[in-house]
């Protein structure tokens, strides 16, 4: 080969070499996982209960972040104002994660609940409140998230909550409980 065909074949080369490198370089978030996954989730604890009309719901809010840390929390709450409404003074926050709030509002009569605060935390099962409803009606009472909520993570403020694992509460409110209607009524002498 004669010097500028073979000083174009290795200029090519070094291209392709270097396109190649580049696009590694540049995708290397996609494909080594340097893009975060959303790690961050709520939960209700209990999930599911029966209840008695007119007797209180506690039901305690708690978030995972995983092996990120978080600074802020936020959790959006829809409930079935027909069934349940907030107790006055009925956000408990003492004993969580939450080092201060922002936020911790209620309506009774829109059925939601707004909870932001700071934390520093990384971990699981990390509780955010509890929240104590009265039972009001007979009916199955559902508590939701919904997409305002927010897990930030402490690094970059990158929202690490995936919503889509979120599974709502559901609350049998009954006006006896199942083990009442089995109890015999002694007889009448």
């Amino acid at each position: 080969l004669t010097f500028p065909i073979l000083l174009r074949v290795m200029v090519y080369r070094f291209l392709i070499s270097w396109n190649l490198v580049l696009f590694l370089l540049l995708s290397g978030n996609f494909f080594f996982g340097g893009e975060a996954q959303a790690a961050g989730v709520f939960k209700l604890i209990p999930q599911n209960k029966t209840v008695k009309v007119g007797e209180i719901l506690s039901v305690t809010l708690k978030f995972d972040s995983g092996s990120e840390t978080v600074k802020t929390v936020k959790a959006s709450i829809n409930f079935s104002p027909s069934l349940l409404s907030v107790e006055t003074d009925g956000i408990v926050t003492s004993g969580t994660a939450v080092t201060s709030w922002t936020e911790r509002i209620y309506s009774n009569q829109l059925g939601t609940v707004d909870l932001t605060g700071t934390v520093s935390t990384t971990g699981n099962d990390k509780t955010l409140a509890t929240i104590r409803f009265k039972t009001k009606a007979v009916g199955t009472a559902v508590i939701s998230l919904n997409g305002e909520s927010q897990i930030l993570r402490s690094s970059d403020s990158q929202d690490i909550i995936d919503v889509a694992d979120f599974v709502e509460g559901r609350y049998a409110v009954v006006t006896q409980l199942p083990n009442e209607q089995n109890q015999a009524t002694p007889a009448s002498e």
